[in-house]
């Protein structure tokens, strides 16, 4: 293996270490997977009926359902589904005939699919509805649809909080972005009832106590990811020097092939001569010619 190998073996392994020591967790948005199920059981649909979709084993501890309604009723009635109510005078943008929402219950996969805010707990598992255009009976639109409020603000009762009467900690409402991040945040007002003004996912969080063994695993944490950035800095730096030190010699050894260039052309050329397989140098003639000191012959 060539040094240039394993400079570019070192800069890759140390950006890969970097990389993964800096990544942010992020989640893969199930929105499409459920359009997808959605779709599938759509033909036996009727219009504001609430149906189960039925998923696979690996979304057994999941709940998904969908109802088609038309956008007349939707302005005039509302719509009542799973945890949510979405009151009367709302409109969907764009304005389609017939709208489609898909609700979902991510249940116990919820801390699998997205992170509480730091420092908290989810207590309730993660709910939300998506809205799409269901003017095509045979299949629902990938566009998704939002929602202007004129009236009441959509309410969400959660059924099942993981939280004790007798508990101080207040509960917060989170609104949670496709990557997991939080998007709004604010106090539980009325018990079990959080309230939104747009389609997305949400779930109820309060403050996570921090024991020792908390603190401590997250010091250990901390000390590991430094050791691996020094480690994995160190070895860039040390490729970086790798490829000076290899640039720097290649332009000293031409500078002194240059010189010795330089030398040879400013001297007298000599004849060579073919001695077996080398090629020597070979003097023509004798530049000083020897001279007798004396008359003196023995």
């Amino acid at each position: 293996m060539g040094y240039w190998q394993i400079i570019y073996l070192l800069i890759f392994s140390s950006s890969l270490l970097l990389s993964h020591v800096h990544s942010e967790y992020r989640i893969d948005s199930l929105d499409q997977v459920f359009l997808d199920y959605a779709n599938s059981t759509l033909s036996k649909h009727r219009t504001d009926r609430l149906y189960e979709v039925v998923l696979p084993s690996n979304f057994s501890d999941m709940d998904l359902s969908v109802i088609r309604i038309r956008s007349s009723t939707f302005w005039k009635k509302g719509v009542e589904f799973g945890c949510f109510h979405i009151p009367k005078r709302v409109i969907p943008m764009t304005y389609e005939k017939r709208i489609a929402i898909v609700y979902e219950n991510l249940g116990t996969l919820s801390n699998y699919y997205f992170r509480p805010p730091s420092g908290y707990k989810f207590v309730a598992p993660v709910i939300g509805f998506e809205v799409y255009d269901a003017t095509n009976v045979s299949s629902l639109g990938t566009t998704k649809l939002t929602l202007i409020i004129t009236g009441d603000t959509i309410s969400i009762n959660f059924t099942s909080i993981m939280i004790s009467n007798n508990s101080t900690l207040t509960p917060k409402c989170v609104k949670l972005s496709p990557d997991g991040s939080i998007l709004e945040s604010t106090n539980m007002t009325k018990r079990n009832v959080c309230f939104s003004e747009d389609s997305g996912h949400f779930s109820v969080v309060v403050p996570s106590p921090t024991t020792p063994e908390i603190v401590k695993k997250k010091k250990n944490e901390k000390v590991w990811q430094r050791w691996v950035v020094g480690l994995a800095a160190g070895l860039g730096i040390l490729g970086l020097l790798i490829v000076v030190m290899m640039v720097v010699l290649r332009l000293l050894k031409k500078r002194k092939v240059r010189k010795m260039e330089e030398v040879s052309e400013k001297e007298v050329a000599l004849d060579r001569i073919i001695v077996g397989r080398s090629v020597m140098p070979c003097a023509a003639m004798i530049r000083t010619q020897p001279t007798i000191e004396n008359d003196l012959v023995p």
